[in-house]
């Protein structure tokens, strides 16, 4: 089982902190275009090309620059127009977001970087909540929603596709001790077809349903066993086939992981059993 996904605190507009990531003596946007819409006036950037008559002197190179620059609505060049800019005649208009790449301290302690919207994270950004626990990637609203990378306090990380704040699509996961996933995931779970790949070396490669494989699939043990056949909840069970390294094979039903039902095992002399199986045994006839 994957560790728990952290959830976001159930208010996202409760914020202890709004500073941009580069410090500067202005931290509060209101305050910065208040100051911008009295300190400076002129109708639109194209006027600054072709000064008016009246005015003696041009508009200070530096401050067209700045402006320009502007014009994006990146709040650090914002700030810098304070400095850079000393004609009285400036001034620009900006609809943008001007918290949208702001950092923000939560009551919680909790930390975002990155696009916000409506109160929420929106866009691409860095949530790092108090328990160490980490997503870098997209968000809608509120939630992980695209391609993003979740780490968690123990070293576990995933890495892929989001949906509603969920682990789902295309993703590998790589669990605190070394064992890896890549394959589909449905709603945190591995959900499709997958390959696992052990901390010890073992291998299974076929589909998975809600986090076990489940249907057709193939186990390799690192001592060259290999299972290939039906699975459910994880076990081996249904028809399938078992090759042991010095040559045995079993070909037939499983129940829960053991031999049990109709099946033939073959020897590497290639003698055979053809009979009845329970619970991993030979039971009741058989053709040898």
């Amino acid at each position: 089982m994957e560790p728990r996904i952290a959830a976001l605190p159930e208010s996202e507009g409760r914020v202890v902190t709004a500073e941009p990531i580069r410090r500067s003596s202005v931290t509060n946007q209101k305050e910065l275009m208040g100051r911008l819409k009295l300190k400076y006036s002129a109708p639109s950037l194209s006027e600054l090309d072709t000064p008016e008559e009246s005015t003696p002197s041009p508009v200070p190179e530096a401050a067209q620059t700045a402006l320009k620059r502007a014009r994006s609505c990146d709040p650090i060049a914002l700030q810098e127009i304070l400095t850079e800019i000393e004609s009285p005649r400036l001034s620009f208009r900006c609809e943008a977001d001007f918290g949208s790449r702001l950092r923000r301290t939560l009551k919680n302690g909790d930390v975002y970087v990155g696009g916000w919207e409506d109160g929420k994270p929106h866009g691409s950004g860095t949530y790092t909540w108090k328990d160490g626990s980490e997503y870098t990637g997209d968000w809608y609203y509120g939630k992980k929603h695209g391609r993003g990378r979740y780490t968690w306090p123990s070293g576990a990380l995933y890495d892929g596709e989001w949906e509603e704040g969920q682990m789902k699509g295309i993703g590998e996961y790589e669990s605190a001790d070394g064992t890896v996933y890549v394959g589909s995931w449905l709603d945190d779970e591995k959900h499709g077809l997958g390959i696992k790949r052990y901390r010890n070396g073992d291998v299974y490669e076929g589909l998975w349903q809600h986090g076990k494989p489940e249907g057709p699939g193939m186990y390799r043990w690192t001592d060259g066993s290999e299972y290939n056949g039906e699975w459910v909840h994880g076990k081996m069970q249904g028809r399938g086939t078992m090759v042991w390294p010095q040559g045995e094979r079993y070909d037939g039903e499983w129940l829960e992981g053991r031999e049990h039902g109709r099946a033939v095992f073959t020897w590497p002399d290639r003698s055979f059993f053809d009979g009845v199986w329970r619970q991993g045994a030979r039971h009741g006839y058989g053709v040898f």
